[in-house]
């Protein structure tokens, strides 16, 4: 299926030592024309050898938005 010359050797590939995974959650609310979506953003930063977070944080975001009168 793949082209052999392309594929890497083996014994060539580098393992990685760090991971960056997370999350984001999304939260909508509505009160008449107005909006606001509320996101949150988990983040967290593993050592692969160790399996320990050297790095997490949490960043909250809103946006405020309002709805035109009429739609077309």
């Amino acid at each position: 299926m793949f082209n052999q010359s392309t594929v890497p050797k083996n014994g060539t590939v580098v393992a990685p030592n760090m991971s960056l995974s997370g999350a984001i959650i999304q939260q909508t609310a509505y009160q008449g024309r107005k909006e606001e979506s509320y996101f949150f953003f988990h983040i967290v930063l593993t050592d692969l050898t160790t399996g320990i977070a050297v790095w997490e944080d949490n960043v909250d975001i809103l946006k405020q938005g309002t709805h035109p009168l009429f739609s077309f």
